[in-house]
């Protein structure tokens, strides 16, 4: 069963965008190397075992939107992401379960208008975000808990 789903992932991370181009495509294993986190536009979890489909955790995103970079934080339960998920062409940064049990939740600030999130980086421990936003054209480092993100 896990290399019927194991060829299912692979096919569907392969496969090309509808319009024939080929979509960047990011994708991590579990902390525990039983499942798979991958981004084709939205964000989804599976199990490699083969005994359910993929969960999509970003949840739904405005037309345009995608998810970009994310990372599985080391208790495998959450994944940290950012995305244009509110408004196409501004990025901001995500939590979401793993397995989808609850809506994803902002972590970043609410930015002003124009502004957008860039690169993250996750605590070793997996309690802080630290990323980087850009508003009005200048550059700043904000760092929120994960469990709570900006108050």
């Amino acid at each position: 069963m896990a290399q019927r789903t194991g060829e299912w992932l692979r096919g569907a991370i392969a496969r090309p965008a509808g319009t024939g181009a080929r979509q960047t495509v990011q994708d991590a294993l579990f902390p525990d190397g039983r499942g798979v986190v991958y981004s084709r536009g939205e964000l989804f979890a599976a199990k490699l075992d083969g005994g359910a489909p993929p969960v999509p955790v970003s949840g739904p995103l405005v037309p345009g939107g995608n998810v970009g970079t994310f990372v599985v934080l080391p208790d495998g339960s959450r994944v940290v992401y950012a995305a244009d998920a509110l408004q196409d062409g501004r990025n901001e940064l995500f939590i979401a379960r793993l397995d989808a049990s609850v809506p994803p939740r902002r972590l970043s600030h609410t930015l002003d208008p124009g502004g957008t999130v860039g690169d993250f980086q996750i605590a070793s421990d997996g309690t802080r975000a630290v990323y980087v936003a850009l508003e009005d054209g200048v550059t700043r480092l904000f760092s929120v808990p994960t469990e709570g993100g900006w108050p």
